[in-house]
């Protein structure tokens, strides 16, 4: 039942699609690719998949064969064929502008958000630094005096000498 799936990565049509979609049956397809001359875009095994443009290319051979038998479904011929497609790609165009309007209403709050968080932790951090200045000096004094501390006791550490190996087996 794959054949019926549409691929959705690259909007590819089988023939069965094709026929689906031109309204005419699968043989009326393969004559109309045959007679056109058109290669598949892709194949998979024996499954011959078409791209959304060579649909386009079988539709209009599809309403030039119906032209000639004299079955065209619209009285104005194929200025109402193409009116039809104008109608039809304006209704894609409208969906797509309604999508991506959305997506880009999302996208702003998304980025007003993210600008409320950076003005916060802007404030946050100067609240900390004002608080920082006013503590006492004696403190910051106090700890310049610990860590001095911390250093000269460090370098008045004896330094324990190297035994070599057997010295520190045998401790001796």
């Amino acid at each position: 039942m794959s054949e019926r799936k549409k691929d959705t990565k690259e909007n590819l049509y089988s023939q069965t699609q094709l026929s689906k979609e031109l309204k005419v049956s699968q043989s009326t397809i393969t004559r109309l690719i045959r007679d056109s001359g058109i290669e598949p875009t892709k194949t998979i095994g024996r499954k011959k998949l078409y791209s959304e443009d060579q649909l386009k290319i079988l539709r209009l051979s599809s309403f030039e064969r119906k032209k000639d038998t004299h079955e065209v479904p619209n009285s104005n011929g194929l200025s109402g064929f193409l009116q039809e497609e104008i109608k039809r790609l304006h209704e894609e165009n409208e969906k797509l502008t309604e999508r991506y309007t959305e997506q880009l209403k999302a996208k702003d709050k998304q980025i007003d958000d993210l600008n409320e968080r950076l003005s916060e932790s802007h404030k946050l951090q100067l609240g900390l630094e004002n608080q920082l200045k006013m503590l006492p000096e004696t403190t910051q004094e106090s700890q310049t005096q610990e860590s001095e501390t911390i250093v000269e006791e460090t370098k008045k550490a004896p330094k324990s000498e190297k035994k070599g190996f057997w010295s520190r087996i045998f401790n001796k």
